[in-house]
């Protein structure tokens, strides 16, 4: 799994996507639709109820009694956090390559995923 945040902080990719979607459309989202959200760009099988589990342990999320979830204060601040570590790592993945370059890479390996019946769209 992808690991976005600092070592002491374990973030994984689900991790991240819960994040930005919670962060996104505060008290929008209960466990089951989110799962069903994220699920499509999943393909490890990551059991989705351990990472809400370890956000809401951590107080980076709460869910009140409707399951409805929401970030915390806590856990705002470690998704600016994480988001700063991700644009320094992106920053440095495209060095020397120019945006064409890029978005035409995304393209092929889009289309290499669509050819083997993946689902290639981005996420939103």
């Amino acid at each position: 799994m992808s690991s976005y945040g600092h070592p002491t902080e374990s973030l994984t990719q689900p991790h991240w996507w819960t994040l930005n979607h919670v962060a996104a459309a505060p008290a929008r989202w209960t466990r089951a639709e989110l799962t069903a959200r994220l699920t499509r760009y999943d393909d490890l099988g990551i059991d989705f109820a351990d990472v809400y589990d370890d956000l809401l342990k951590r107080g980076w999320m709460t869910q009140d009694a409707a399951g409805t979830l929401t970030l915390t204060t806590e856990g705002e601040s470690g998704r600016l956090r994480a988001r700063e570590r991700n644009a320094r790592a992106h920053q440095q993945m495209h060095q020397g390559i120019t945006e064409e370059q890029y978005v035409a890479a995304l393209n092929v390996l889009r289309q290499v995923i669509a050819n083997l019946g993946g689902d290639s769209d981005l996420p939103e």
